[in-house]
């Protein structure tokens, strides 16, 4: 879910399920092709599990922060 609050009124300006920003964004940080893997995964082809990151071997990148900040087009609100 996304809010937009201003001063006492809050706002739901978005809500679902899917991440089709996210989704993409996180795979270019962590440097892990998750949209292909995601595809294999779906068609039923076969892909390297190994390349997953996991809670308990995730990827921390050492160099670089990944920073995704919310855009908003001040006029349309």
């Amino acid at each position: 879910m996304q809010f937009l609050a201003k001063k006492n009124d809050v706002m739901v300006i978005e809500c679902n399920l899917r991440a089709s920003r996210s989704f993409p964004f996180v795979s270019k940080t962590i440097i892990c092709d998750m949209i292909n893997i995601a595809t294999k995964a779906m068609i039923g082809e076969h892909f390297d599990q190994s390349l997953l990151p996991l809670l308990n071997n995730s990827f921390t990148p050492e160099d670089y922060v990944g920073i995704k900040a919310p855009m908003f087009s001040c006029p349309r609100l």
